[in-house]
């Protein structure tokens, strides 16, 4: 850790995406390929996109206003039977599971994710039926341009505000796939805030791609609840339900909450003060857990990032003054704030210190209270659970959760079809009893003989995803 300078982002360009080393890259949809977010001047009317649902669109068409694009042009009784239908079933849950963690995502985005390249030209069936379904809406980017022949790649989608995967979808999952699909914790269509959810998606990829990490969750299974309560062995949380926009989860178990923000008013004073508060009722040693706030203003606008950044570190600063934690776990040393253009100076660009996420953090001295560090480097960030294995449950656990980048899920996540199989009343598998109990012999239907081992569980039922 050194006490340096704030680095001039105009200084140095970085390396090109197309020379970083990528951990994994879906064909279409490689960190070089996908539209940048961030620098492609994609906000210009504001930060919210322009969205259509299903029901919306056929309203519209009924009264003359408009007409469907054709791939998106499916009723929905044929919508909602080809996402039942068996073929290709692994990749529709894929695509349920990256909205409802996510919340909003490009399709290239979803394609990096779920390694199903077909969903980053914006015309793939599997859209097309979640869209005739109900289940997902469209989006686009708004300008004043004409349609290209890449504008379909920058199709946006959310989960749709309706009943539709509850009624039509759910009753058809078993439980380890309905797992899969939400991580446990149900189908949500809120929060949906297009810049800020697209840019925590794009990040939470980048750093997938390129940085040495366990595994990386959206929104939706960043909860407080789950980062510091039930999720840490404590009570579980009460009053105002509130999250981070993403969750990284470190080699060694330690969690890095990212909160990313264009704005440092009194709302995001506001936040700081309650991350401080909540990180000083928790040891490390406990909940492995840090914050880091990622400074993503419009590059477009007026916006004089050094007086945010300012801004931001005096509220970071007063935070962890009124609640500095205890000496041996200083809160200061758990919250970091970086800058989206330090990391990418340019389009298509990284620079040095995002490998490592380097950041910044108020642990020096008074005349000199910045310094730098790496909130992936364990020397620098240091984790000694309690709970070793406690700790490490996360990332195997997510190992059967479709929303985590898929080249991520290597751990042993714990079977459940166990769990499925005894809410019915069995103690096992259910295998039919010989017609003739008197006068059966040998094996038990689906018993190990010789070389042949027990029959397993349907593949529907395991913990195994495609």
């Amino acid at each position: 850790m050194s006490a340096i300078p704030y680095p001039d982002i105009s200084s140095d360009q970085g390396m090109a995406f197309a020379d970083a080393p990528v951990a994994s890259a879906t064909a279409g949809a490689s960190l070089a390929e996908r539209i940048d977010p961030y620098w492609a001047s994609v906000w210009a009317t504001g930060s919210q996109a322009a969205w259509l649902s299903a029901d919306q669109a056929r309203r519209q068409v009924a009264s003359g206003l408009g007409r469907l694009p054709q791939h998106l042009d499916v009723d929905e009784a044929p919508a909602l039977e080809a996402i039942l239908s068996q073929r290709n079933w692994a990749k529709r849950l894929n695509a349920l599971a990256v909205l409802d963690s996510w919340r909003t995502v490009t399709g290239e985005q979803m394609a990096a994710i779920t390694g199903d390249g077909d969903l980053a030209s914006g015309k793939s069936d599997t859209m097309s039926c979640l869209f005739g379904a109900g289940v997902a809406d469209a989006g686009i980017f708004t300008n004043g341009l004409f349609n290209t022949r890449d504008t379909a790649r920058a199709t946006l989608y959310r989960p749709s505000r309706s009943t539709a995967f509850a009624q039509d979808i759910e009753p058809h999952l078993t439980y380890p796939e309905w797992v899969g699909v939400t991580g446990g914790h149900g189908w949500e269509s809120g929060s949906q805030f297009d810049r800020h959810n697209l840019l925590a998606t794009e990040l939470g990829l980048r750093v997938a791609e390129l940085c040495e990490i366990g595994a990386v969750v959206g929104e939706k299974l960043s909860t407080w609840d789950l980062l510091a309560h039930t999720g840490a062995g404590f009570p579980a949380a009460s009053g105002v339900k509130r999250a981070a926009d993403a969750t990284l989860i470190r080699t060694d178990g330690a969690r890095v909450a990212v909160e990313i923000t264009a704005t440092s008013g009194p709302n995001f004073e506001g936040k700081v003060r309650r991350w401080a508060e909540l990180l000083s009722n928790r040891r490390m040693a406990d909940s492995g857990l840090v914050v880091m706030f990622v400074l993503a203003p419009q590059p477009d606008k007026k916006v004089r990032t050094g007086e945010m950044l300012t801004m931001v570190r005096k509220n970071i600063a007063a935070a962890t003054r009124d609640f500095p934690g205890v000496p041996f776990d200083r809160v200061a040393s758990r919250m970091f704030v970086a800058n989206w253009q330090d990391w990418f100076p340019a389009p298509h660009r990284v620079d040095a210190s995002f490998f490592a996420l380097e950041a910044w953090r108020a642990t020096g001295p008074a005349y000199d209270l910045w310094e730098k560090a790496s909130v992936l480097d364990p020397f620098d960030t240091e984790f000694i659970p309690r709970d070793e294995a406690k700790a490490l449950a996360a990332v195997n656990n997510l190992s059967s959760v479709r929303s985590v980048p898929h080249w991520l899920r290597t751990g042993k996540p714990r079977e459940l079809w166990p769990a499925a199989v005894t809410a019915l009343g069995y103690t096992g598998i259910p295998v039919p009893a010989p017609t003739e109990p008197d006068v059966h012999k040998g094996k038990a239907l689906g018993a190990g003989a010789g070389s042949v081992g027990q029959a397993m569980p349907p593949l529907r039922l395991r913990a195994v995803l495609a």
